[in-house]
């Protein structure tokens, strides 16, 4: 599983950028995703150009040959 985050500043920039989002929209969608999630690795879009984001998260895939994020959130909810 993988974590994407974007800063507050830049999630606010992109909704007014889109025009088809309520001011806040991201920074809410994103504390609520977050909250109780594990993930295998994270990436943070806010400033990272796309095609250095493709290849940290190629590395990141090759370097986790057995992800386990999916089995700790299994694990704590249903324990």
């Amino acid at each position: 599983m993988v974590g994407v985050h974007v800063s507050d500043e830049e999630g606010a920039r992109r909704e007014l950028e889109r025009g088809d989002r309520h001011p806040g929209w991201n920074r809410g969608s994103a504390r609520a995703a977050h909250a109780d999630a594990e993930y295998d690795f994270e990436l943070d879009t806010t400033a990272t150009p796309v095609h250095e984001l493709a290849r940290e998260l190629h590395e990141s895939y090759q370097a986790c040959p057995y992800p386990m994020a999916f089995n700790r959130l299994r694990k704590r909810f249903l324990s």
